[in-house]
C-alpha cells in the first residue's frame, strides 16, 4: 500500500529535522535517530505512519499546552500591570460603588449632523 504524500512529507521534515539537531549539537543519537526512522519508514509503510501519527499527536499536546502558556506571559506581563496602573490612578470610573444618589449623567450636547453619521 501507498502512502500519501502529506505522510513522505511530514517523514522527511522529522529525519531533516534531526540531521540538523546532529550537526548543530554533534550528539550521535540523533544521527543514529534520523536512520532509523528514515530507513524504517521507507521499509515498513505502516510503521512510518504510527510515527506521522504520533508525531502529530504530539504537536497537537504541545500546541495546547503553548497556547495556554503564551496567553498567560501576555496577561501577566502586559494586561495585568495596565490594569492595576489604571486602577490606582483612575477612581472608580464606571461608578460601581453606590456612593451616588443616581447614575443618570447630565450631559450638555448639542447633537449636530456629524454625530449621527458614524454612530458606531
Amino acid at each position: 500500500m501507498q502512502q500519501p504524500i502529506e505522510t513522505w512529507k511530514t517523514l522527511l521534515v522529522i529525519v531533516v529535522g534531526l540531521l540538523v539537531l546532529h550537526f548543530l549539537f554533534g550528539s550521535v543519537y540523533l544521527l543514529y535517530a534520523s536512520l532509523i526512522i528514515g530507513l524504517s519508514s521507507v521499509l515498513f509503510p505502516a510503521l512510518g505512519r504510527f510515527i506521522v501519527k504520533a508525531w502529530m499527536a504530539i504537536g497537537q499536546v504541545l500546541g495546547r499546552i503553548n497556547g495556554s502558556i503564551l496567553l498567560s506571559i501576555v496577561f501577566f506581563i502586559m494586561l495585568f500591570p495596565i490594569a492595576l496602573l489604571y486602577r490606582f490612578f483612575n477612581k472608580d470610573a464606571l461608578r460601581l460603588k453606590n456612593k451616588y444618589d443616581s447614575l443618570f449623567v447630565e450631559r450638555n450636547h448639542t447633537y449636530e449632523k456629524e454625530d449621527l453619521e458614524n454612530v458606531w
